[in-house]
């Protein structure tokens, strides 16, 4: 079923039925919601828009509904699964992912065209503290390209950059009042930085590194004033590479003082003086005399 949320009535082409049989096929597993279109250019917004419904079923397979068409896709997986479809960039191509897990213990990976984002990734069944609903182009917190790629840090403080997106209906209608909580932990006990931020929209912020040189996840959480939280997560090393430095700083001016006493060496070696006779011409004087 699928139900319109002013009015109560059914969405059209809902309710939709799934399974081979007249009655359909039990569906246990919480759906997920998801835009599964492809949403990359030249794709036209009318095919872009949407979401998916995407369930496992009793009669071993899964099931793509289109929110917008109420088109029903089927893919066989072999046995019964009671666990939600998950999806997220599984080999980092860009595209989404769906993960299906099966009673008999298999795990089940599916490509799609979609373009992966990190608002439309459904990581576990509940998103933070109390995400339910799908955020992909509607409201969230995203960390941007530039810094959610892995990477080190060295130094007293790092800069990371992330986008606050409010999409929401009432919010551009003036009914709703701007505010967002923004904060940023290390792991989710570390605090780093908090500010309260009124607009949507991409922010850049330098944060103080940790005193403890770790591998850790850096957490950016966004908290609305009606207790709705978002979060997004990445990983960053920081400064696990300081004594690569160190181990330089001792050798290269070691390197530098023997190379100067070399140098200084040859300029004051002593050459082997001559002679002060031959002793061959000696000897043949004295043969003369006698």
């Amino acid at each position: 079923w699928a139900l319109d949320g002013r009015l109560g009535a059914s969405v059209r082409g809902f309710p939709v039925s799934i399974g081979h049989t007249a009655k359909g096929a039990a569906v246990v597993g919480t759906p997920l919601l998801i835009n599964l279109n492809n949403t990359a250019p030249p794709r036209s917004e009318v095919f872009a828009k949407g979401l998916h419904i995407v369930v496992t079923a009793h009669d071993g397979a899964m099931y793509i509904v289109s929110g917008t068409t109420a088109c029903v896709e089927r893919h066989d997986i072999g046995h019964f699964s009671y666990t939600p479809v998950l999806a997220d960039d599984v080999v980092g191509n860009g595209n989404i992912h769906l993960v299906v897990t099966t009673l008999t213990g298999e795990v089940m990976v599916f490509e799609t065209e979609a373009p992966f984002t990190p608002l439309k990734a459904w990581p576990s069944q509940v998103i933070g503290m109390n995400g339910l609903t799908a955020r992909d182009g509607h409201l969230g917190v995203m960390i941007s390209p530039e810094s959610r790629v892995p990477h080190h840090v060295r130094g007293e403080a790092f800069t990371l950059m992330f986008e606050i997106v409010d999409k929401r209906a009432a919010r551009l209608s003036a009914h709703v009042p701007s505010a967002y909580f923004v904060a940023i932990h290390v792991g989710h006990q570390l605090l780093l930085f908090t500010r309260l931020y009124l607009s949507p929209g991409k922010h850049t912020v330098r944060i103080p590194v940790p005193f403890e040189r770790k591998y850790a996840t850096v957490y950016v959480s966004m908290r609305l004033p009606n207790g709705l939280h978002f979060e997004d997560s990445t990983a960053i090393a920081f400064n696990m590479h300081f004594m690569d430095g160190i181990k330089y700083l001792l050798l290269v001016p070691f390197i530098a003082v023997m190379t100067v006493l070399a140098f200084v060496h040859k300029r004051h070696e002593l050459e082997p003086s001559p002679a002060f006779y031959d002793e061959e011409l000696y000897l043949h004087a004295q043969m003369q005399r006698r």
